[in-house]
């Protein structure tokens, strides 16, 4: 009888084994991503209204600026008031030590309707002149920035400069 009751044990362990075996199994899903940053560069080159005479016309200038923005980036470059803006004067100023040299303009277009400015941003320039805005392409894009000087030369013989800082904002 013993031996009957191994063989039909050896039996159904055989059998048991031979069956498939169902597991339990449970997923997750795993988010993968890449986040591209958007970035911008700037330059811009120096404007000179020339050497003149004392008392004499001031001819209009322009220099450039070239941005390069991220494709599909949308931005604003703005210009600011410069080093020598006196709050309220519609002009920024150029001067020598702590003479001042006269006021000048810097436009979007050579007719001079538009000004520069940099209002919704720093607000640095009497608040209503404005930046240009744009979207970017990956590659260089340029920028006219005019100046006009606001009447004749100084009578003082020197060199009148301003600093003014051209923003990208993105």
């Amino acid at each position: 009888m013993k031996k009957i009751l191994l063989a039909v044990c050896a039996l159904a362990l055989a059998l048991g084994s031979a069956m498939p075996v169902s597991a339990l199994t449970t997923t997750a899903n795993m988010s993968v991503s890449l986040t591209v940053i958007p970035v911008a560069s700037v330059s811009v080159t120096n404007m000179s209204f020339g050497s003149v005479t004392p008392g004499a016309a001031v001819s209009d200038t322009s220099a450039t600026i070239t941005v390069n923005v991220t494709s599909g980036s949308v931005y604003t470059v703005t210009v600011d008031a410069g080093t020598h803006y006196l709050v309220g004067d519609k002009y920024r100023n150029l001067q020598s030590g702590a003479t001042s040299g006269g006021g000048y303009v810097l436009s979007k277009d050579s007719g001079f309707a538009a000004p520069w400015g940099d209002a919704s941003y720093a607000n640095t320039f009497d608040g209503y002149a404005t930046g240009v805005a744009s979207t970017g392409t990956g590659a260089n894009q340029t920028l006219t920035i005019w100046g006009r000087f606001n009447g004749t030369a100084p009578s003082t013989a020197g060199t009148y400069t301003d600093t003014v800082t051209v923003t990208v904002n993105y």
